[in-house]
């Protein structure tokens, strides 16, 4: 397991020094500006797209094919990315911490609850894109995060419009806010499961 996450690492180098240094830039953005928002959406960016490079650079090189001559489980192969996009989008939700420090000199826990709420995001997302790109591929498991992304999209717009959004109470976002990590976690241990599954039936 930790093989396989050096050797993703060293693939995507290149990447996660590019998404560093975005993150960075956000980071002295949202200091400048006493506002952490931005910066916690490219938190969660920063880690779901590291499984995302790697994956994209294992199929390029048919790399699977080469894992599975080795003495290697299959359900490792699948496991080492969801725990490379925990690793992260913990380093962002990390960063989203000290900036939230250096800004208000302390965190409270409604910002410690959307800490995890941004981890839980991340990973949710990872869950839905690595089962599709271990059955379908990368380039096609895309365009099903995209119709997701658009669909979530129109939901929320939607219920903006009829004013949903505006009658929850506060008491309904605290509630989401603390079950965010439980759903998430239920989610990435369904999503894993499938992934193992498709890796251990695919034949490379």
């Amino acid at each position: 397991m930790i093989g396989l996450l050096y050797k993703d690492l060293c693939v995507i180098k290149k990447q996660f020094k590019l998404l560093a240094i975005m993150l960075f830039f956000y980071a002295v953005w949202g200091f400048y500006e006493r506002n952490t928002t931005m910066f916690a959406y490219m938190s969660i960016l920063f880690g779901v797209f590291l499984p995302l490079t790697a994956n994209s650079f294992d199929e390029q090189s048919q790399w699977n094919k080469y894992a599975l001559c080795m003495p290697i489980k299959k359900s490792y192969i699948a496991i080492s990315k969801y725990v490379l996009g925990f690793l992260g989008i913990t380093i962002g939700v990390i960063c989203y911490y000290i900036l939230t420090l250096l800004i208000d000199s302390h965190i409270s826990l409604e910002q410690f609850k959307i800490g995890l709420a941004l981890l839980s995001i991340g990973m949710t997302l990872i869950s839905l894109y690595l089962p599709a790109s271990f059955k379908l591929g990368t380039e096609r498991a895309r365009y099903v995060i995209i119709a997701v992304g658009v669909l979530v999209c129109a939901v929320i717009i939607g219920f903006s419009k009829l004013g949903i959004i505006d009658e929850l109470s506060k008491d309904t976002l605290t509630l989401f806010l603390n079950m965010a990590p439980v759903i998430a976690f239920a989610i990435v241990v369904i999503s894993c499961m499938i992934s193992t599954k498709i890796i251990e039936n695919k034949e490379y």
